[in-house]
């Protein structure tokens, strides 16, 4: 294996050979024979059971070459059914771990020559440039640049096939008996890179794999080059969104980088995910956020959170959250930072938010993106109300909640006039449609400012007015909104929250008025 080092400082390289683990006398399961340096054997000593390297240069190759058994080595995930080292973490690396000033956390290009069984099939961040093949055993040359970890998937019998979409290969790697299967999933991932392409214009990657992940889990995570999808569900529509969710990491994590995938990171990806959705199921982006028909129901996961009285700060750090006795990452990293980037997209425009993202992924390629630059950038560009929005919503406790009021009808030149007040109960500010139908049929949509505790709203309507409805488009994760999708994320929510009888009882008032609803049939199961 070997890298080009960049951001050298004298005497700052060091090479970790414990990161596979050890063996039953306490050495290394990785076997390091040399470490080279340009070509040249390199002056080194051993220190602290690290391999500290001198007279290294920025921008030098340095040439790894080491053995291990795929036996032996630490495997992180053996119900898997293979061999799996994203190598993301410290405990997961099937290769001596390479730091620069005391960080394994930055870039370089790889060179990694793999020599395994013939039976054995592989796939890894890198492009394969070369096989060789002798005897019993393959020799396989793999390339890639500006990666931070080189993962490595080994499994036996498996099979590594390829589909093309325009400029991007895609390889699938699985046991032959489920190759079908994920020759669908691959033809997913081609369909859907192609409408990335349509819509950002562009796909960052020249190749990318795909894993089978495990057999009862859902959903998927991505790496470097390569994301897996587990096999808990792999119904059509699930498999739509999950494929495309990994696929927007790679705009949104990897080609605009964070710190790990950040939240902001995650709300950006999930925002065009859905978009994706919304138009692959001719649904109103409204719709495809509300429903959860055909996604992990990012509402529900920050309502559940909401209600269950638990912290619900976006932003915290890994050392932080993983002390908590829930899933942060699921439900404030993935639900409610996406929820309140879909909240901003409706307030600005949903095209006015694409045209940002698309300026963002230009301006930003390769460099990182923090939540203060996102912010920056919205209010430089016109939308100021991202900053005190944000600002609201990453509070713990967040929610918006407003109550309608005082409804008054008046019959006045053969018309009527009407007016109501809209009191602010939540803790961050949002405007609020309100959706005012009169004996006629006829409907008045109005839209207060979201800028303060009490607003009086007035309107004409032809004949009298009937009915008064909060958020008619159920846009808004509000308990009063009058939108059946909304009241049922709130009521499922209660049930995942714990809350179990509440959540029985408004769940059969709720089939009363929607009998043919199946999610909520599913709350009383």
């Amino acid at each position: 294996m070997s890298f080009i080092a960049k951001g050298i400082e004298s005497d700052s390289l060091y090479v970790f050979p414990f990161s596979g683990g050890k063996d039953s006398l306490g050495n290394p399961i990785i076997k390091i024979s040399s470490i080279k340096v340009n070509a040249v054997n390199t002056s080194k000593k051993v220190k602290n059971s690290k391999i500290e390297l001198y007279n290294v240069r920025n921008n030098d190759n340095i040439t790894i070459t080491y053995e291990f058994n795929l036996n032996d080595i630490f495997d992180w995930r053996k119900s898997f059914g293979y061999i799996l080292f994203p190598s993301s973490s410290s405990d997961n690396s099937w290769y001596p771990d390479i730091y620069i000033n005391g960080d394994r956390n930055y870039y370089k290009n790889f060179e990694v020559k793999l020599t395994y069984p013939k039976k054995l099939a592989i796939l890894t961040s890198g492009y394969k440039t070369n096989t060789v093949r002798k005897k019993s055993q393959k020799t396989s040359a793999f390339k890639v640049e500006d990666i931070r970890y080189f993962a490595l998937n080994a499994g036996w019998d498996f099979v590594v096939n390829s589909i093309k979409t325009n400029k991007t290969e895609i390889f699938y790697f699985c046991p032959k008996d489920l190759t079908d299967v994920f020759s669908n999933v691959a033809q997913t991932a081609s369909n859907i890179i192609a409408w990335y392409e349509s819509v950002y214009g562009f796909f960052p990657l020249k190749h990318v794999g795909i894993v089978i992940g495990h057999k009862k889990w859902q959903g998927g995570f991505p790496t470097e080059n390569v994301f897996y999808i587990h096999q808990g569900n792999l119904d059509t529509s699930f498999l739509q969104w999950i494929t495309s969710h990994e696929l927007g990491h790679y705009y949104w994590g990897y080609h605009v980088k964070s710190d790990g995938l950040s939240p902001l990171m995650l709300s950006s990806g999930i925002w065009i995910d859905h978009l994706y959705l919304s138009e692959a199921y001719k649904l109103s982006l409204e719709d495809t956020w509300n429903s959860g028909a055909y996604r992990a129901g990012m509402m529900e996961r920050y309502l559940e959170t909401y209600l269950s009285n638990v912290e619900q700060q976006v932003g915290l750090p890994a050392e932080q959250y993983k002390k908590l006795n829930f899933d942060y990452n699921s439900n404030i990293s993935h639900g409610k930072a996406s929820v309140g980037m879909y909240l901003i997209s409706r307030e600005i425009g949903f095209k006015n938010f694409l045209n940002i993202q698309k300026d963002i992924l230009k301006k930003y390629q390769g460099k990182q993106l923090s939540t203060q630059n996102f912010i920056d950038y919205c209010t430089q560009n016109g939308h100021p109300f991202v900053k005190h929005f944000m600002k609201q919503w990453n509070n713990d406790n967040a929610i918006i909640e407003y109550e309608l009021k005082n409804i008054k009808k008046l019959n006045k030149n053969n018309g009527w006039e009407y007016s109501f007040s809209i009191v602010k109960r939540g803790s961050v500010d949002y405007p609020i449609e309100i959706e005012v139908e009169d004996k006629s049929g006829n409907v008045y949509l109005h839209k207060t400012q979201g800028n303060s505790k009490k607003e009086i709203v007035k309107g004409i309507s032809n004949s009298e007015p009937l009915s008064f409805n909060l958020d008619p488009k159920g846009a808004v994760p509000m308990w009063n909104s009058s939108h059946p999708a909304i009241q049922l994320n709130y009521i499922r929510a209660l049930k995942r929250a714990g809350h179990t009888q509440v959540a029985n009882e408004l769940a059969m008032s709720y089939l009363k008025k929607y009998p043919k609803s199946k999610r909520a049939k599913r709350i009383i199961d």
